[in-house]
């Protein structure tokens, strides 16, 4: 169980500081977030979501509701149209590429990352977990020493949510709050390699050296996305298998 007036404080915050068009979507992540795996740390996990959520809307000026992660029947509307369906014509290309020039391997694409699958990263993700426990303690001392009402008004809210939104963590965690990956409506791609069946390189920040780089498959993988439109590796954090659209 979490705090109860932490509990008022997140629900207060969508609906004082959160653009109406995002806030039926955050709060059903925020509940997803609470039945995954890890649910004994969903209160910390919601508030440095909302967090990122808060600074995506007010510092990065990005409309939430509009990047929000694709429904299964939108993405089957979407990926044959526009940004999607480029994106995957020249993932195509480079799959084409990748597997001529490799025989006996494939390169295959990871799927669109639905809103689930989000939560689950996130939630098991170590350095969100430690940065969201980080979080939760400083906001709930500031809670209480600084006097903040219950139930929240409009004047705590005036106060509280510059709080949270500005507040910082060390390390700052690299993944996308949940509903707002750049692969839930297909802005980028994640390609793994197989031979037959076995996964060679996968989506694994621990595979990165000993795998992508000492086996060669980021320099292939380089080599076939050449003169194709498509951009990467994601730098930040590094991702040889990400890539996106120029």
């Amino acid at each position: 169980m979490g705090d109860a007036k932490l509990d008022a404080y997140i629900d207060a915050v969508i609906s004082a500081a959160i653009r109406p068009s995002a806030q039926q979507d955050i709060r059903h992540a925020l509940a997803l977030i609470a039945r995954g795996r890890w649910a004994a740390f969903a209160q910390p996990l919601q508030l440095l979501a909302l967090r990122r959520y808060l600074r995506m809307q007010n510092r990065e000026h990005k409309n939430i509701h509009a990047r929000w992660t694709w429904s299964p029947a939108e993405a089957q509307h979407y990926r044959g149209e526009g940004l999607a369906r480029t994106l995957l014509a020249a993932a195509e290309i480079v799959r084409a590429k990748f597997n001529r020039d490799n025989p006996g391997y494939r390169l295959a694409l990871s799927p669109l990352r639905t809103l689930e699958r989000q939560v689950s990263l996130w939630n098991g993700n170590l350095y969100v977990r430690t940065a969201a426990i980080q979080l939760s303690k400083y906001i709930l001392t500031e809670l209480s020493a600084n006097q903040f009402g219950m139930p929240p008004d409009a004047d705590d809210m005036e106060s509280f949510v510059p709080l949270l939104q500005n507040s910082t963590v060390n390390p700052e965690p690299t993944s996308a709050a949940p509903g707002t990956s750049d692969h839930g409506q297909l802005r980028a791609v994640d390609f793994v390699v197989y031979q037959g069946n076995a996964l060679v390189a996968g989506t694994n920040s621990s595979s990165i050296v000993p795998v992508w780089k000492a086996q060669g498959w980021e320099q292939k993988l380089m080599a076939a996305t050449k003169n194709t439109g498509l951009i990467g590796p994601l730098q930040h954090p590094y991702e040889p298998w990400h890539w996106r659209l120029a």
